[in-house]
């Protein structure tokens, strides 16, 4: 099978020309074209939810799960800010404001970046467009926040160059392996194999067999022969899985963050209540 790009997107097999007339199917198969062998994520491909939906209902529940979205991914954008990434937010604000040009968090949080990159005269001019864009748009000034940024960027306040966050603790939880390991020789380079490599996306691994045949013993063996590829720490948690009830994901969270020396778990539930977005039937 061939596929042409130069042009019109075209596919070709021993039968000639096959046509693809689903704009739905098209974008999909041009995007994994244009990053071939490489993983596209979900956001590459996702877009705006449900775009060629137009009833009441629907709209409403992709408007909502938007909202949500941006409002994780602001948090996000503010976390990264934090750990002193400004120079790599640079090229994602660029290409989400103009996309979103009321938005202005994540006008300011260009502006931010912009600013903290050296470039002052770059900063000012994103503010200068967002105001005009408030104004031409909805008559009304930039937010309390953006004009106090604004402010701030025109004396050139030391305070908003910011220190990046200290490095969380490093924690290795992994419980001990068994020292004389035999066996299983095929399900440890199979998990192995699945964990290493280059990945854009965080590679999960799950082991299914009956009770007491020593899955556990199995992932703590190769978590082991992979610890040198995560040398920031290893976390863990044991899901009480035969023990009463499962734990829930915030509980695992909000233990993981507490771990890490973050007391966040009211935070982190109020996230998980957003991400869960609209009830959908069906």
């Amino acid at each position: 099978m061939e596929f042409g790009v130069l042009g019109p997107l075209l596919v070709r097999d021993a039968n000639g020309i096959r046509p693809i007339s689903a704009t739905k199917q098209r974008t999909l198969l041009a995007t994994l074209l244009l990053n071939a062998n490489s993983v596209v994520s979900s956001e590459e491909l996702r877009g705006n939810p449900l775009a060629d939906i137009t009833s009441a209902a629907p709209r409403a529940h992709r408007q909502s799960i938007t909202e949500t979205r941006l409002r994780t991914l602001g948090r996000r954008i503010d976390a990264d800010l934090r750990l002193g990434r400004h120079g790599e937010l640079i090229a994602e604000l660029r290409g989400l404001t103009p996309d979103h040009p009321l938005r202005e968090q994540l006008h300011a949080q260009l502006i931010l970046a912009l600013y903290r990159d050296g470039g002052q005269a770059d900063a000012l001019a994103g503010h200068r467009q967002l105001r005009e864009n408030l104004v031409r748009e909805l008559g009304v000034e930039p937010n309390r926040d953006v004009r106090q940024l604004h402010q701030r960027i025109l004396r050139s306040d030391p305070d908003l160059d910011g220190t990046p966050v200290a490095a969380l603790p490093l924690l290795a939880q992994l419980p001990g392996g068994v020292p004389d390991f035999t066996g299983r020789v095929a399900q440890v380079a199979r998990v192995t194999d699945s964990l290493r490599g280059e990945h854009r996306s965080v590679p999960v691994v799950a082991i299914i067999s009956a009770g007491g045949i020593g899955k556990s013993t199995l992932a703590l063996h190769v978590a082991h022969r992979l610890r040198d590829r995560f040398p920031d720490g290893q976390l863990y948690a044991h899901l009480a899985c035969t023990v009463g009830l499962p734990m829930e994901p915030d509980q695992v969270l909000a233990q993981f963050l507490r771990d890490l020396g973050v007391d966040a778990a009211a935070e982190v539930r109020e996230l998980l209540r957003e991400l869960d977005g609209p009830p959908v039937s069906g």
